[in-house]
């Protein structure tokens, strides 16, 4: 061990030694505070950060006994957390006993603890530049220091948002990074999501992580890390996984030199490709710009002096091509006059060598000039068009963006429309807050705005607390659907400044763009109007001690019956009163979401949403019936066709009532809705059946599937082990989709003779060629015990709750709390 490295690893120790008793304090205190004085869920992030950190950091310090005092807790609380259930006096009670064994463990430790040696890395970094983002700075100093001896040259940063502000002026060889505490107390997937979509050159990203589970693991490697290393940090290992993964990733890159002198260009050729770099020569300059489109160099090295064009011509001609438009060139030139080497800046060159080149200078160069030209481009496309949230483009942008909506022709069936998009603050907030607390605020108010906004809106902040969405083309109803899910989804968002919790309301206006007919102000101005109306008929926020305890509550026949009365159903479907909620149904292989369930809903006058049971029976004409699938069937349809993944890839699952299924006519109508849509491919389409059905009109059921078939639909089987004849049906009917009893799926621990039947009822529906569904799965050893005999999609209000919208981006959080593979 040299001695410097010796010197700063045992001081490092001795630090950590010297801070734990402070640390036992800490969480002690904070422990204390939220028991007994006042609980708040920041609190309790910052609880479960503190108790994550030590986990990582004992061992990696040499001192295993701390993380594995710090595990048993940590552990407890993340078990706790995922069942989703408010902590009551025997949690308090087991978390007051794991707490005082870890503060006891903590203030023990002294200078007589026998701490484990770290031994010495080899060099092997080769100067190599590691990000490191590391919300513990006690466990951070001390990999620095051992990444610096292992020869890498490392950057600390304590946040994700400082990582990614640099990655505009800086590329690193590899990131390492534990997303799941990061400093503001978030996850962090999105934020490794924003990290590689800044690197150049494929750098890649290692995940630093306590966690072993494997549904971390698989985000992890979903969002696009390149491995997984588990905290305490074995240093050996994660010398040699860098060095691997750096290995691995790094990309050749492409470089076209053009020199009349074939001896000189094939000499820098080669100093190139010893560099790692593939490299093509050419002799004849005239042929540049062909061989130039062809090979798609990332950067070009100009000779001055060449017969028929020079240098400078040949540079202008290549950047007059937009693909080329800012393509690195480096000029390699014996002329050194003054005057020329300025006509040759003046065009906008990287670098300018002298001949004879030195190989280490043509070498960095080259890998600057690439760099920063990455940079560039990430620069430009940031600052004139994209802005810092997801789907926020800036102000010029949006204005123009609205401008270009208004010259298109409009249909006023499917109207594009502005949300003006604001929160109603008193005006005492500036005073009390200052700047510093409005820019904290509104930055929250942006983040949460992003994380609602679709694939296919724009949105752009026009002033602190003030944003406008433009969303396209849908029927009013669905604005209003959109809007009220934006309302609601930023009115329950806490709000903090420094230790303060609020919630704020949130107002929207929607103003529809077919009937506009001035330009992108005048459009601006007349939501700003709605907006202001909004205002008036939205009532108080929620206290914010009732937060955290407001959940869901059932909606009375007395609220159904007064929301119901003044309408004839006997006269039209009262559309205005009908919602769709989709029901995911979730596959643990992919981030997507590819099947959903449409459920019709009644919405009362306070916007709460009531199932079909509750309301159905007041449909009481069979036709009415009918009508109300008809108008399910075109809703969903036009629904699925509004997110561009769902569009092509979403199959969508169809209820239909008795009266429906004797109707033949309903399928020509849903083969020409069909056909009418932008739905393509086999099975976009699935009608249910429910088995009790079935098993009494097993002829009218074969019927209809043959006839769903004709028209490229699907059946799927519902309530499939809800009797004798479950498995024949299977077996002879020919459904495509079978979704299991949920009497099937919720009794599956220690009862041979429910696994037994869903064995049966599983292996006749591979034979048949069906998927098999598995319905209100609210239990981790019930999915993996599913997952095991064959299941792969699952469904239920737990593990993904209806929603009014279609979201097919969904990654493995939406099932985190349940899958423990076996």
């Amino acid at each position: 061990m040299t001695q410097s490295f010796d010197h700063n690893i045992q001081d490092l120790q001795r630090q950590f030694l010297e801070s734990l008793p402070q640390k036992a304090h800490q969480l002690e205190d904070l422990w204390h505070h939220l028991r007994y004085l006042r609980w708040s869920e920041q609190g309790f992030k910052t609880f479960q950060q503190l108790t994550h950190r030590l986990v990582g950091s004992g061992t990696s310090f040499g001192i295993p006994e701390v993380s594995q005092a710090a595990q048993l807790l940590d552990q407890y609380l993340m078990d706790y957390q995922e069942l989703g259930q408010p902590m009551g006096g025997i949690e308090f009670e087991m978390i007051d006993q794991l707490v005082n064994v870890l503060g006891r463990t903590l203030t023990n430790m002294n200078e007589a603890t026998n701490v484990h040696e770290i031994t010495v890395p080899s060099s092997a970094g080769e100067g190599k530049t590691i990000f490191l983002v590391e919300a513990d700075h006690s466990l951070s100093a001390l990999m620095i220091v051992y990444l610096h001896q292992a020869g890498f040259s490392v950057h600390h940063f304590d946040s994700a948002a400082a990582c990614i502000q640099q990655l505009n002026v800086q590329s690193p060889h590899a990131v390492l990074i534990d997303p799941n505490f990061m400093s503001d107390g978030s996850l962090g997937f999105e934020a490794i999501n924003q990290i590689k979509a800044r690197i150049t050159h494929g750098a890649p990203i290692l995940f630093l992580s306590a966690r072993t589970d494997m549904h971390t693991r698989l985000r992890a490697l979903r969002a696009g890390c390149a491995t997984y290393i588990t905290k305490p940090i074995d240093f050996n290992i994660l010398v040699n996984t860098l060095i691997r993964s750096i290995k691995t990733s790094e990309i050749t890159h492409k470089v076209m030199i053009v020199d009349d002198e074939e001896l000189v260009a094939n000499y820098h050729a080669e100093i190139l490709r010893h560099a790692g770099m593939d490299v093509i020569c050419i002799s004849n300059p005239m042929q540049s710009l062909q061989r130039a489109a062809e090979f798609q160099p990332d950067l070009v090295v100009l000779d001055m002096h060449m017969p028929d064009i020079n240098g400078i011509e040949l540079a202008t001609l290549l950047r007059q091509h937009e693909q080329f438009l800012l393509l690195p060139i480096i000029f390699v030139t014996a002329d050194t006059s003054v005057r020329l080497r300025q006509s040759i800046e003046s065009i906008g060159v990287n670098a300018v060598l002298t001949k004879p080149v030195d190989m280490g200078a043509l070498v960095n160069a080259c890998e600057r000039a690439i760099t920063d030209t990455f940079a560039l481009k990430h620069r430009i496309e940031s600052i004139t068009q994209r802005a810092q949230h997801n789907h926020q483009i800036t102000r010029s942008y949006f204005f123009a963006a609205i401008d270009n909506e208004l010259q298109e022709v409009h249909s006023h069936q499917t109207p594009t429309a502005l949300y003006y998009v604001g929160l109603d603050l008193e005006e005492s907030f500036y005073s009390k807050y200052g700047p510093a607390g409005s820019a904290k605020l509104h930055e929250q108010f942006c983040q949460r705005l992003a994380h609602i906004i679709g694939s296919e809106e724009q949105w752009s902040d026009l002033a602190n607390f003030v944003a406008c969405v433009l969303v396209g083309k849908r029927s009013r109803a669905q604005h209003q659907q959109r809007a009220a899910q934006i309302a609601e989804h930023m009115s329950n968002h806490v709000y903090c400044l420094g230790e303060e919790e609020f919630v704020i309301n949130t107002h929207i206006g929607v103003h529809y763009l077919d009937t506009e007919m001035g330009a992108a102000n005048s459009a601006l101005a007349t939501v700003e109007k709605a907006y202001e109306l909004a205002k008036k008929a939205v009532s108080q926020p929620v206290p914010p001690n009732d937060y955290f305890t407001t959940g869901p509550h059932d909606i009375s026949d007395a609220q159904i019956v007064a929301s119901t009365s003044g309408i004839s159903f006997s006269d039209h479907l009262p559309e205005e009163n009908l919602r769709i909620c989709y029901q995911p149904m979730i596959s643990l292989e992919s981030t997507h979401i590819e099947h959903y369930e449409a459920l019709v809903r009644w919405r009362i006058s306070d916007d709460e949403l009531i199932p079909a049971a509750k309301f159905l029976h007041y449909l009481k004409r069979s036709s009415m019936r009918v009508d109300l699938d008809r108008w399910v069937l075109q809703s969903a349809v036009a629904a699925i066709t509004t997110d561009n993944y769902a569009r092509e890839n979403a199959s969508l699952f169809i209820h239909l009532s008795d009266e429906t299924f004797a109707q033949k006519t309903f399928f020509a109508f849903a083969a020409n809705v069909l056909r009418d849509s932008r739905l393509r491919g086999q099975q976009r389409l699935i009608f249910i059946f429910e088995e009790p059905w079935v098993a009494l009109h097993p002829i009218d059921a074969a019927a209809t599937i043959n006839a769903l078939h004709n028209i490229k639909c699907g059946a799927c089987l519902s309530h499939a082990g809800a009797s004798e004849s479950s498995t024949d049906i299977i077996e002879t009917l020919g459904f495509d989709y079978v979704r299991l009893a949920p009497s099937l799926t919720s009794h599956l621990i220690n009862d041979s003779a429910h696994e037994q039947q869903l064995a049966r009822l599983i292996t006749a529906a591979k034979k048949s060629g069906a998927e098999v569904i598995a319905t209100q799965v609210e239990d981790s050893k019930n999915l993996s015990t599913l997952w095991v005999n064959g299941v792969r999609l699952f469904q239920g209000f737990l593990l993904q709750s209806p929603d009014q919208s279609i979201q097919a981006h969904k990654d493995m959080d939406i099932i985190k709390q349940f899958f423990s593979p076996l």
